[in-house]
């Protein structure tokens, strides 16, 4: 063919000869893709027969080996024709050269995939091994005595009989032992949380551990009308340990407060209200505290009465009653008391008696601590933030909390930002609603059944 020939401009239709070839070119390209994805599928099969070992399977079956052999081939045809059609394009007047040469270097590749796949497919899997760390055989199995495959059934029958037994006393044996590993975890499971109490309560009384189960009654936390039977023995168990000698007589009240810590909730709200109920009246100072504890449980509605049994507990309870309520309970803290009755103050705008006690409690003070400093310091400055700035500069002149000189300068800088923003204090207000009323009163109704057994 001359080149002036090869040069002429397309005439518009495709020669037979070239149509054939281009057949024969796409149905090469197809089975050379599938044979291709075949083929890497196999490879990846092979390179992860060691591992498959894992599992069980030790080598890859026969009909794989036969058919990488057989892939290998159809790629190697396929290969060819394509080549031979990127040949014969070449010389085609109406084929681009830039077409055939594709077709020349695609064949070639084919082919080079193809011989590097059969290097990979007889190296590994004609010498699969397998894994190294194959599965061990289970603890519980009986190796099988070779006299089961001879012909004697004598032998037979009495091998069979031994190996019953055995698996009989393996089972026994499973038995016992995994009794004895219950038995271990919960041992385990309670020392575990009795250390942790232990290191939670240090020497303060730990309340009794109580484990419930959840009942279709918890789904309504304001139902107090039928208690279940897991709500009414957590109630008699505590009131039961709070009379006990677990507890002094004059602490029975914190007693049955202290042991509400780990009971059901609602038999903790009925277990507030029975103290209510049973020591409202009383004069104890130990008795004011609980109850004081008590409705500081029930949030804003109980905030005017927590406060009203906290202070006649403080102006009633002698400093040998208070410390010794410190060292037997985790919420007998004095510091913490005092603390919560100056905030309740505060939160009712009473900041005047917030002031009294807060004064009391920082001249009691010795100064190993800054926080009733800090207290008088806040009351000082939702009254009037310019005394507040006299109050911090007094304590610099004073040597009382010379080690706490950089909390005072902090204090001090706050109190002049709140002076120079001319902010004015204003208590938040305490809101009681219609359901709040109505859920106490189911409360009370519930826990006179028990106020009569303490």
């Amino acid at each position: 063919m001359s080149k002036k020939r090869k040069n002429e401009a397309p005439t518009g239709c495709i020669s037979s000869f070239f149509y054939i070839f281009a057949v024969i070119i796409l149905i090469s390209l197809c089975i050379a893709a599938i044979a291709i994805s075949l083929t890497v599928g196999i490879a990846i099969l092979v390179l992860a027969a060691p591992y498959l070992a894992m599992f069980g399977i030790q080598k890859i079956p026969d009909k794989y080996r036969k058919t990488k052999i057989f892939l290998t081939a159809i790629v190697d045809f396929a290969a060819f024709l394509i080549f031979l059609c990127g040949v014969f394009s070449y010389y085609d007047n109406e084929v681009d050269n830039s077409t055939a040469v594709f077709l020349i270097v695609y064949s070639a590749g084919i082919a080079l995939s193809a011989f590097i796949f059969r290097i990979i497919l007889k190296k590994n899997v004609l010498k699969t091994k397998p894994f190294k760390y194959a599965p061990p055989l289970s603890p519980t199995a009986v190796p099988v005595s070779t006299n089961l495959l001879s012909g004697d059934s004598t032998q037979n029958e009495a091998q069979n009989k031994s190996d019953v037994k055995q698996n009989e006393a393996q089972t026994k044996s499973n038995v016992k032992q995994n009794a004895v590993t219950y038995r271990s975890y919960n041992d385990t499971k309670t020392y575990i949380r009795n250390s942790y109490l232990k290191e939670k309560y240090g020497n303060f009384i730990i309340p009794q551990f109580y484990e419930f189960k959840e009942t279709v009654n918890d789904d309504d936390p304001n139902d107090f009308d039928d208690l279940c039977a897991e709500d009414r023995t957590s109630v008699m168990s505590a009131i039961s340990v709070a009379k006990s000698s677990k507890y002094k007589d004059e602490f029975c009240s914190l007693g049955v407060f202290n042991e509400t810590t780990f009971v059901r909730p609602k038999s903790q709200e009925i277990l507030y209200e029975v103290i209510i109920q049973r020591f409202g009246d009383s004069e104890s100072p130990c008795d004011m505290l609980a109850v004081a504890l008590a409705y500081e449980k029930k949030g804003a509605y109980g905030i005017e009465k927590e406060t009203e049994y906290l202070m006649s507990y403080f102006n009633t309870a002698s400093a040998a009653q208070m410390t010794d309520i410190q060292e037997h309970f985790r919420f007998g803290g004095i510091f913490d008391n005092q603390k919560r009755l100056i905030d309740l103050l505060s939160r009712q705008g009473r900041l005047l008696d917030a002031h009294a006690y807060a004064t009391e409690v920082e001249e009691m003070n010795d100064g190993d601590s800054f926080e009733p400093a800090k207290l008088l310091g806040d009351i000082y400055l939702k009254l009037d933030p310019i005394n507040c700035i006299g109050y911090y500069e007094s304590l610099m002149q004073s040597g009382k909390y010379k080690k706490f000189t950089d909390d005072i300068v902090r204090e001090h800088k706050i109190a002049r930002l709140a002076a120079e923003s001319d902010r004015k204090y204003s208590a938040p207000g305490i809101t009681i609603t219609n359901e709040m009323i109505e859920r106490e009163e189911k409360i009370k109704k519930a826990a006179r059944i028990f106020s009569a057994s303490l």
